[in-house]
C-alpha cells in the first residue's frame, strides 16, 4: 500500500489498491502522515483520460474467518474520499483517491462490482493503448486484500462472464478495439 497503514491486526481490514495510468500523489488529509492519495475527490472519466497516474482503492467483503470472529469493517467510504476508522476509534483517517470502490456488500445501493470498477480503471486504459501509450496498470495491497479477484475475478468460475476482472475484460476490449481498427484500416487503403 502507498503511504501509512496501521499495524497489522485482525481486526483492520485493509483494501486493495490499484494504480493505473493520473496526477501526482498528494498528501492525506492529516498532515502528520505521509502522501497516501490523491489531491482532489470527484474526477469524471474524461479527466482521467489526461492522467498520468491515477490511484484507486477497493473494499472487498469480509471473508469467512472475519465473519465468524465478527469483525467490525474499519472503513468507510463517501464518493472518492475513504475513512479508516481504527479499532481504538480514537483516531479517524482520512484519505482521497482518484475512485474509491465499495465491494464491501452486494446489497449497499453503491456497491462497486467488477463492471464499475472495469469501466473506471481498465477501459480507459484500453483507449491510451490503441493510441499507442505504453500502459500499466498493477495491484499492490497485502495477502487476502482482494487484488487477484480485482484483477482476474474470482477462483475457479469460467471466464467470459459478469464476475470477470480487469484482465480478461482489457484483453477482450483490446483484442475487439484491434480487429476493427484493423478493418478500418482495410477500408481505408482500399480507398
Amino acid at each position: 500500500m502507498l503511504g501509512t497503514h496501521p499495524p497489522s491486526s485482525p481486526s483492520y481490514h485493509l483494501p486493495t489498491r490499484a494504480v493505473a495510468a493520473g496526477a501526482p500523489i498528494g498528501r492525506s488529509s492529516d498532515p502528520a502522515l505521509p502522501a497516501a492519495g490523491m489531491i482532489g475527490a470527484e474526477r469524471s472519466n474524461a479527466d482521467m483520460s489526461s492522467q498520468n497516474v491515477t490511484v484507486s482503492v477497493r473494499v472487498r467483503p469480509f471473508n469467512q474467518r472475519e465473519i465468524d470472529l465478527d469483525m467490525p469493517c474499519v472503513i468507510h467510504m463517501y464518493g472518492n474520499s475513504t475513512r479508516l476508522l481504527p479499532g481504538n476509534k480514537e483516531r479517524e483517517y482520512k484519505f482521497n483517491y482518484d475512485n474509491s470502490f465499495w465491494s464491501h456488500n452486494p446489497a449497499d445501493a453503491h456497491f462497486a462490482d467488477q463492471e464499475l470498477v472495469y469501466s473506471r480503471i481498465g477501459k480507459p486504459l484500453v483507449s491510451k493503448a490503441m493510441e499507442g501509450y505504453n500502459c500499466c496498470l498493477f495491484a499492490y495491497g497485502q495477502t487476502g486484500s482482494g487484488k487477484s479477484h480485482s484483477m482476474m475475478g474470482p477462483f475457479g468460475v469460467e471466464r467470459g462472464g459478469d464476475s470477470d476482472g480487469v484482465i480478461p475484460r482489457f484483453g477482450r476490449d483490446l483484442f475487439e478495439q484491434m480487429a476493427g481498427a484493423t478493418v478500418r484500416l482495410g477500408a481505408l487503403k482500399r480507398l
